[in-house]
């Protein structure tokens, strides 16, 4: 009956029903019709080949060609390219042939369409599910599969080189291990991901609509046996399905009461923790058999909202508490067993969440998505770190709020704190010279010149002054964290709410972050060089000490053209610094929230006896506000120093080139020059210094925007509109990434009151 529905060497067969198939709405076009139409023979011999006679020790044969069948291939790249004519660009083309997920979606819809139009192959893939499940536990896959493990970061990340160096043996008798044979490709999350949900919605309308016509009256020559499996298949699945509720209801309880999560969240005395209420509430619920089972379930509903709300309020705790990796794992773990619960007990009562179709499509793409990333280090690292990252993104973005100017006033307050900053860095030029000219071993020449770069840069940091590329890693922090996470699902679900964020404020804010960036820079470097100046000549003609001699001068000159060395990669190296300095700050403070570091120190009596009360009080106040700020200082300096270092006990031509250190270097250069100075030289050199802080601040703000919009799920859809309207800001406002706009003026004087009315 399939013949003319497929390729022309396909033997010929009846058109019956299949003559009238029709692609979904997800597939429009005419190209995409045909595409579907030429699969259905090789469909056909498929289904046809599956066997009802599966045993619970038999490997999934059948299946696993099916599934193999409905894999992206090769051949999908060139006629994703030629075919699909969606993208506009050749951007959205390349995408589209890289992701070549259409070609599985069209065969997955022609699967669908053969399905529904021939009853008979329907059923014979009903019989070899049934067949396949009979005897064989599901409990394991429906609430193990997808759902984070409690280990930590080390632990896992172990275990999964571990079976990925020697697989383990599957177990014949579970359908998670059979899971894994059939979805066994880590890119079988993403074709099934893009296959539109209610493709398997109608799949699972299909299996079940079979499954409750077990007398046999589809096919004459359906026996007793076939509806025996039926019958079997129906009951194992129920049993199971409840086995798994079970499960997964006594793991959330268990969460509940972990002492990680109860640090952050305790019920108080006369409440009962919804964690554990859902457990009991759930123990006496037997499908079919419970009185009031809509009601019992829907309070069940109403008890895992509380343990979502409770997990939100977690996370928001802990961006004051500070948050560890445990506590992130906890928090995952709970949000994916509350969500599978709510799929689990969708399946059982058709009445909740738009039906049971529907919890199958969501439970479906679940449990492919996670067999797929279950052996993926990187993916285990990502989702291990995100929470953390986030974080420790959103003690940068507070401390970024210093780092944003939005009048005139603080414009100018921001000009003189940078040049503040640039007449100490011209101060700290002069010491690295000094200790480079003692010809000491690597290692402490190394040492010294990181304390003295820590030592100044957590000076600037104590007087209140700006370091410019200090700016990136913190700004970019401020930036993410005014973009809202995205979620995205289905129509009429819990998790269809979809979030945007308007563009206006984040182009305000990084017009605001671009001038205040230009006149930190300009203020640290319109100070550093005179400064450097002046030191130089007070060393050189009131001291009478060269510092530098011609030979050195040269050499500083040519260490920051562009053109004579690797300065620029040396500048980009800086900006990692940089960005890690960033990270080591929020790190910091973070820990500091989590050990209560300050409440410890106001407890210390020892310290109390050796300072006194009071200085011990403004000790913890400082640093409840300032420990991560200065161990990222006091970090970055010694990471200028060591790059260099490690440079050259490896071999490599590895070093930094800072713009604030550089502009003085070549202030330097020329007066030790003087007269003799190769013009074409110090242009060159001037050239670089702009270079290398384009380079610095690049680098730094681009590592520390990914990490942050990461963290907070914003991706390059979010980066792709931000960067749409800062397009449309630079052509009719150009001038607020530049100049500030005028303070406002003070408030105007109130009308004097009314006369009272006599």
């Amino acid at each position: 009956m399939l013949a003319r529905m497929s390729a022309p060497s396909t033997p010929a067969i009846d058109e019956g029903p299949l003559s009238k198939l029709e692609p979904s709405p997800s597939i429009t076009s005419e190209i995409a019709t045909i595409n579907i139409r030429r699969h259905v023979g090789a469909l056909t011999s498929l289904l046809n080949a599956l066997d009802a006679s599966v045993r619970p020790g038999d490997p999934p044969h059948g299946l696993a060609k099916l599934v193999d069948f409905l894999r992206p291939r090769p051949s999908d790249i060139t006629r994703a390219l030629l075919d699909e004519p969606a993208p506009k660009t050749d951007a959205g083309r390349f995408r589209l042939a890289f992701e070549h997920t259409a070609g599985a979606v069209e065969r997955t819809e022609a699967l669908i369409l053969v399905l529904e139009s021939e009853g008979a192959l329907a059923r014979r893939l009903t019989l070899h599910v049934c067949a396949s499940v009979r005897g064989r536990r599901l409990r394991e896959l429906l609430s193990e599969q997808g759902i984070p493990e409690q280990e930590s970061l080390i632990g896992g990340t172990l275990r999964r080189l571990r079976d990925r160096l020697l697989p383990p043996l599957p177990e014949r008798a579970s359908w998670l291990d059979l899971f894994s044979e059939l979805f066994s490709s880590p890119r079988d999350g993403t074709w099934v991901a893009a296959v539109p949900l209610d493709l398997w919605r109608r799949l699972y309308c299909v299996i079940t609509s079979q499954l409750g016509s077990g007398d046999g009256s589809d096919s004459a020559d359906t026996g007793n046996d076939d509806a025996t499996t039926m019958s079997a298949g129906r009951t194992q699945l129920a049993f199971e399905s409840r086995a798994a509720v079970a499960m997964v209801s006594h793991r959330l309880a268990a969460l509940g009461v972990d002492p990680v999560l109860r640090r952050y969240y305790a019920p108080a005395a006369q409440n009962e923790s919804p964690f554990l209420e859902q457990a009991h509430e759930l123990s006496s619920w037997s499908p079919g058999a419970t009185p009031d089972e809509a009601g019992l379930i829907k309070h069940a509903l109403v008890l895992l909202d509380q343990c979502t709300q409770i997990l939100r309020q977690v996370r928001k705790l802990a961006s004051t508490q500070g948050t560890t990796t445990q506590l992130t794992t906890t928090v995952l773990r709970g949000k994916a067993l509350v969500r599978r619960l709510e799929l689990l007990l969708a399946l059982h009562h058709p009445t909740v969440d738009a039906g049971a179709h529907w919890a199958f499509a969501d439970l479906f793409v679940d449990l492919v998505d996670g067999e797929s990333n279950s052996r993926s280090v990187g993916r285990f690292v990502q989702e291990t770190t995100d929470l953390v990252a986030l974080q420790i993104t959103e003690h940068a973005a507070r401390t970024g709020d210093h780092y944003v100017t939005q009048t005139r006033s603080e414009y100018w307050a921001m000009a003189r704190s940078a040049a503040g900053a640039g007449g100490i860095i011209s101060v700290m030029a002069l010491v690295k010279l000094l200790i480079s000219g003692l010809d000491l071993p690597v290692f402490w020449n190394a040492f010294l010149s990181g304390l003295n770069y820590a030592a100044g840069f957590v000076l600037i940091h104590v007087l209140h002054m700006t370091v410019a590329t200090k700016q990136p890693a913190m700004t970019a922090a401020k930036i993410a964290a005014t973009l809202e996470p995205v979620k995205q699902g289905r129509p009429g679900s819990s998790g269809a709410r979809l979030r945007t964020t308007p563009l206006s404020g984040v182009v305000t804010l990084i017009a605001s972050i671009s001038r205040t960036q230009l006149v930190a820079i300009a203020g640290n470097v319109l100070v550093a060089v005179p400064g450097s100046f002046v030191v130089a000549a007070l060393c050189q003609y009131a001291l009478g000490v060269t510092i530098v001699d011609a030979e050195k001068a040269n050499y500083l000159l040519e260490s920051v053209h562009p053109f004579q060395s690797l300065a620029l990669a040396y500048a980009a190296l800086a900006g990692i610094c940089l960005f890690l300095a960033g990270i080591v700050s929020g790190y910091v403070d973070n820990l500091c929230l989590v050990s209560r570091f300050p409440e410890r120190l106001r407890r210390s009596a020892w310290l109390g006896r050796a300072l006194g009360d009071e200085r011990r009080e403004s000790i913890a106040d400082y640093m409840t506000s300032n420990l991560g700020a200065v161990v990222g200082n006091a970090a970055f300096g010694f990471m200028l120093a060591y790059v260099g270092f490690f440079g050259e006990i490896l071999g490599l031509p590895l070093d930094i080139r800072h713009v604030t250190f550089s502009s003085a270097y070549v202030a330097w250069g020329a007066l030790g020059l003087g007269g003799d100075v190769d013009a074409w030289l110090l242009v060159g050199a001037v050239v670089g210094v702009a270079l290398i802080a384009l380079c610095n601040l690049a680098v730094s703000f681009a590592l520390a925007l990914h990490v942050a919009m990461r963290a907070r799920g914003a991706g390059v859809a979010a980066a792709l509109r931000i960067a749409g309207a800062l397009r449309d800001h630079l052509r009719t406002n150009g001038r607020d990434f530049i100049w500030p706009p005028p303070d406002p003026g003070p408030p105007p004087d109130a009308p004097p009151n009314p006369p009272p009315i006599v």
